[in-house]
């Protein structure tokens, strides 16, 4: 951490106290007794505990997703960036590279973004490292995934160009700010 920039080192600190506070009112736990540690690959978890969570942070904001099966979180700011055909060849499914690559201007950065959250909610959720293909396409614009993935993925816009991405284990997800207030499709 000590490499990281003075503002990503504040938001690291603040993301983990969101999380620990978080984790302590769905635990029912003192947040300074929960020990987190991290798998092999980098995933946040809590040992022998069935509790399972995300964590995304980006630009002074966080996203926390908590739930009783594998889930992942990722929140993204749609702002434009160079190559991202680039960038959407070496990590999407082909599938979703022709998708955004039918695109162009705004809609490429959006659907771009878009994908970006989708696939870091599914690669978080199962554990793999960010750029890991997922090996299935997450095309907003497709129907939702095969029941045989397990794997359902819920996003929603939210205001100033933000997206945030849930992927887990589970038929059906809810996203709720920290005061317990919906975002809704």
């Amino acid at each position: 951490m000590a490499s990281m920039p003075e503002s990503r080192q504040k938001e690291f600190r603040a993301s983990r106290h969101w999380l620990r506070y978080l984790l302590g009112q769905t635990l029912n736990q003192d947040p300074h007794q929960i020990a987190i540690t991290t798998s092999a690959t980098g995933k946040p978890l809590i040992p022998k505990h069935p509790v399972h969570f995300g964590l995304s942070h980006t630009h002074g904001r966080t996203a926390i997703a908590i739930g009783s099966q594998p889930i992942g979180i990722d929140l993204v700011k749609v702002a434009p960036r160079p190559q991202l055909l680039t960038i959407a060849q070496r990590v999407f499914h082909p599938d979703d590279v022709m998708q955004l690559t039918a695109q162009e201007g705004a809609a490429r950065v959006t659907l771009f973004y878009r994908l970006w959250a989708r696939h870091e909610a599914v690669v978080k959720a199962m554990g793999k490292g960010l750029l890991c293909p997922v090996g299935f396409p997450l095309s907003p614009h497709r129907p939702p995934l095969s029941t045989d993935l397990n794997w359902s993925i819920e996003e929603w816009a939210l205001p100033q160009q933000w997206w945030v991405a849930v992927a887990a284990q589970t038929p059906q997800l809810g996203l709720h700010t920290h005061d317990d207030t919906p975002f809704t499709h």
